[in-house]
């Protein structure tokens, strides 16, 4: 997984020098990328076991000798029970997008509202108003598995970036599209 400097343009995206050999990530680069890492920044980037993570996707990679490899730990998630590649501890990575961004969902069963730590909106096709495809387990009157709509004023917190079409069935997708470019320029 290394890559001559052929151009004088590429270098480590961390160090920025262009007299190393550089290497790529097996989750973010690619031989002809620009995501080009020296072996100096990779060895700062590790444990003492060698592991270590993207600065991009936070994917876990390990260090070989001179092979870099996926660093994947599959287990049962902690908050989803799916078996999956598990990102940063025990959790999946739709699970670490939920954590960092839990909304209010209402039981397709009781019409309960409760707040979930996993990004069910992924699962609603064709529009946001839709039902979700995957389960959640239902802490009010249900106490099992069912399925969830999204609670009214929550799409709002949804990046734009994760709706699965432009407008997402939303009669007002250009205007919260504009809104969210500029939430985005007052962010910075």
């Amino acid at each position: 997984m290394e890559k001559e400097n052929k151009k004088e343009t590429l270098s480590c995206i961390i160090c920025t020098d262009e007299s190393q050999k550089l290497e790529f990530l097996p989750c973010c680069g690619k031989p002809d990328g620009d995501i080009l890492y020296c072996r100096k920044c990779l060895e700062k980037l590790v444990n003492e076991k060698n592991e270590g993570k993207c600065i991009i996707c936070k994917n876990m990679f390990k260090l070989e000798g001179e092979k870099i490899v996926k660093n994947v730990k599959k287990g049962k998630c902690a908050s989803c029970c799916q078996w999956r590649d598990l990102k940063g501890g025990e959790l999946c990575d739709p699970c670490m997008v939920g954590k960092q961004n839990p909304l209010w969902y209402i039981c397709n069963c009781c019409g309960g509202r409760q707040k979930i730590p996993h990004p069910m909106y992924r699962y609603f096709r064709p529009t946001y108003q839709g039902t979700s495809g995957s389960t959640w387990y239902c802490h009010g009157k249900c106490n099992t598995w069912k399925t969830w709509k999204l609670a009214p004023k929550e799409l709002g917190k949804i990046p734009y970036s994760e709706w699965p079409t432009k407008f997402w069935g939303c009669k007002d997708g250009e205007k919260i599209m504009e809104q969210f470019k500029q939430m985005k320029l007052s962010d910075k």
